[in-house]
């Protein structure tokens, strides 16, 4: 099986869409059916990998990933690579009327993402 290159999903994601009407349109429904849903997961996963604007980011405590930007990046040629960029782990908390709380330096959060799942799903004790 061929790994999802996520950059080119949308393209892809769009042509199974037409290819799924072709097929209803064919009269093959149950074909249809699965390569609408084979579409439809392309997406799912398109955005669970993606960066999504920072509003639309979950403040019930879950832990993300966030891309924090400094106000002076725009003044850089390579902001992440001086260290006016960069990832950070980060959660909305409810203390002082609620807010996002990371460690690091590069500024506020602009970006996010969900963590990947755990490599080891087991528990340790």
């Amino acid at each position: 099986m061929e790994a999802l290159d996520l950059p080119k999903a949308d393209e892809d994601v769009a042509r199974l869409m037409k290819h799924a009407h072709d097929l209803e349109r064919r009269g093959r429904k149950m074909d249809a059916e699965l390569t609408y849903n084979a579409a439809s997961e392309i997406a799912r996963m398109r955005q669970q990998h993606s960066w999504q604007p920072i509003a639309t980011a979950p403040k019930d405590g879950t832990t993300i990933i966030v891309w924090c930007v400094h106000e002076l990046a725009k003044y850089c040629e390579d902001p992440a690579s001086e260290g006016y960029e960069a990832p950070a782990i980060a959660r909305w908390i409810k203390h002082n009327g609620g807010g996002w709380t990371w460690h690091g330096l590069a500024g506020p959060p602009t970006l996010w993402m969900p963590l990947p799942p755990s490599p080891n799903p087991e528990r340790r004790e």
